[in-house]
Parts: structure tokens; sequence; C-alpha cells
């Protein structure tokens, strides 16, 4: 047993040395482990359980990869039902009249704006 022998002996003891700092190292994480978790364990008191709905109204448009803004009357769906449920018996004016004296001035539209999401909006008297 020569030189031959003592490089194999330097890795074995080597290998030992590994194994020993690699199990003493996955003592410390298990230790470490269980310090952290204990304070965060009541952090979550009510998971979520709910499925989470669309927050946006405006995700529809985006879901179809449209370029630039949905119309207000689109992102708004109160003033959407609000139109839809007068627009038939009223005219583009009155609509605009009726929408300013029940939604705040953020929320109103003029009468060219209900022409257009109208007559993009509005359904097929007949097949094309």
């Amino acid at each position: 047993m020569s030189r031959r022998t003592d490089p194999a002996r330097h890795l074995t003891d080597d290998l030992r040395e590994a194994r020993r700092l690699h199990t003493a190292l996955g003592t410390c994480l298990a230790r470490l482990e269980n310090r952290l978790s204990k304070p965060l364990e009541g952090a979550v008191e009510h998971p979520v359980r709910a499925r989470v709905q669309d927050a946006d109204p405006t995700a529809e448009h985006r879901r179809q990869h449209r370029p630039g803004f949905p119309a207000r009357i689109d992102a708004d769906p109160e003033l959407s039902v609000f139109i839809l449920a007068r627009i038939d018996t009223m005219t583009f004016h009155q609509l605009q009249d009726t929408v300013a004296a029940a939604f705040p001035p953020h929320r109103r539209i003029r009468k060219t704006a209900i022409h257009r999401w109208w007559t993009r909006n509005r359904p097929q008297s007949h097949p094309a």
C-alpha cells in the first residue's frame, strides 16, 4: 500500500466528511423550518375558498384581444342595463337626458356614444 492507496483513502475521508456535513445541514434546515412555521401557522385564519370572479367588467374585452378601450357602456353593467331597459321606447337624445338625471357626472354619456354602442350591439332582425 504505497502511493496508490493514499489518494483512495483521502477520497474516502473526504466523502465521509461531506456526508457528515450534509447530515448536519439537513438537521439545521429542519430546525429552522420548525422555528419559522410555528409563527406562520395562525397567520391565515380563514383561507380563501370562494372562486375568484373577474373583478373588472372589461375583462371580456381583453380576453378577446380587442385593441383600444371598451365602450363606457360595456364597462358599466348598471349603465348598460339602464339603457337596454329604455332604448326601445326613447330616442337617443331622451336617453342621454334620462342617463344624466339618473347617474353622477362621471358616468354620463352622450347620445352619439349611445348610438354607436347600440348599432354595434343591437340584435339583428334578419340573418346576414
